[in-house]
């Protein structure tokens, strides 16, 4: 059984929501699809799409299964091109879009590095805090800890992030250093943590044995941006939950110190995405492929080297 042509065969009658349809693209029968997808079904001994004479439509086991088909195929899809591209010198010029503090600690020595390997690779690095409409703006590549949702792009994970508890050592030679997370009740802490627009008296984080909700009790003061944040914890107002990689080279010259070493809010995604159809595909495939490889590495290096 060839569970691999039954899966895109499956995701495209749920794509489509029509057996003629898959078909027409697979360049196969009505029969064959609906035979493949009958083997489908009984290998998971699930029902993956309800048929009716009007309509086909995907089961809640069905949209679930489709998800992960996509993601699968994708993935089966990218190792084989991933291959195929090795064979290939890539050659072009690529232009990314990328938030400052990333694009400043890690893609600039990322891309310098690449550049040694890959030589007729050339970059255009723009460095912005905001989210670009990949649309309408010519961007081949954005990293971000922001998925794009778009049917026209295509987002690959290439690393994770936290952010993290810091404050300024003036505040801490003052108030003291919090020990345990209930410490943190007697202290001032500043917004934003997780959503600069969030009113919420609590924050979920990841600590020695999992998940823990903590109390973060209400603030004099308020900022809406990361920016301020980050010059408030620095000018000693309070303690304040920063992305570790914005964290990271503050926390090595001693400008902050790291409060509840073993606490950091819930991971999120780094994403590269870029168009799924583009002229510069084999040069994307290598250079997303190359920072997926080594910007784990590198974020993973710089954080244990800044946990305490």
């Amino acid at each position: 059984m060839d569970l691999l042509d039954h899966m895109r065969t499956f995701a495209l009658v749920g794509q489509y929501s029509s057996f003629t349809s898959a078909a027409k693209a697979l360049n196969r029968t009505v029969p064959a699809v609906s035979k493949s997808i009958s083997r489908l079904e009984s290998h998971l001994n699930a029902e993956l799409l309800s048929r009716t004479t009007r309509k086909v439509a995907l089961t809640a086991a069905g949209r679930d299964f489709f998800n992960r088909c996509l993601t699968i195929i994708a993935g089966v899809d990218d190792a084989v091109q991933t291959v195929a591209d090795s064979k290939v010198q890539p050659e072009g010029h690529l232009r990314i879009h990328t938030p400052s503090e990333i694009g400043r600690r890690y893609l600039i020595p990322l891309i310098a590095d690449y550049r040694r390997s890959f030589p007729l690779v050339t970059f255009d690095l723009t460095l912005e805090n905001r989210i670009p409409d990949l649309c309408v703006e010519d961007f081949d590549v954005s990293v971000s800890v922001t998925p794009h949702v778009s049917s026209q792009w295509t987002s690959r994970n290439v690393g994770a992030t936290y952010s993290v508890l810091c404050a300024s050592p003036d505040y801490i030679a003052t108030h003291g250093m919090p020990r345990v997370p209930e410490d943190l009740a007697g202290h001032e802490c500043i917004r934003p943590f997780d959503d600069p627009a969030s009113t919420l008296d609590s924050a979920t984080f990841e600590g020695p044995y999992g998940p823990v909700n903590l109390y973060i009790p209400p603030s004099e003061f308020h900022l809406n941006t990361r920016d301020g944040l980050l010059d408030a914890v620095n000018c000693g107002v309070g303690i304040g939950c920063i992305p570790a990689f914005v964290a990271a080279e503050h926390l090595a010259d001693g400008r902050l110190v790291r409060v509840l070493p073993l606490y950091h809010l819930e991971s999120n995604g780094i994403h590269a995405v870029y168009r799924a159809e583009s002229n510069s595909g084999t040069c994307i495939r290598s250079w997303t492929a190359y920072l997926g490889n080594n910007l784990p590495r590198l974020m993973a290096s710089d954080l244990h080297a800044r946990s305490a």
